[in-house]
């Protein structure tokens, strides 16, 4: 599961490099997420990494949260 993960990440990567250097508007990244916390817990890192490239990076949560555990 790890190694394709890695090897989808890579491909997109190298896809968003190729459409940036053909572009020249700055690309924006939206990260969705069910729960106000998916995002920086499953994505936090390749935010950063988007973030460092020069992306334009947004958080999305679908839910507000007020509904969770007891």
């Amino acid at each position: 599961m790890f190694k394709n993960s890695v090897i989808v990440f890579s491909i997109l990567i190298t896809a968003l490099n190729v459409v940036a250097q053909s572009s020249t508007a700055p690309l924006r990244v939206i990260m969705i997420g069910a729960h106000p916390d998916d995002c920086d817990m499953d994505g936090g890192g390749t935010a950063i990494l988007f973030a460092k490239m020069g992306y334009a990076v947004k958080f999305v949560a679908v839910t507000n949260g007020d509904a969770g555990h007891r």
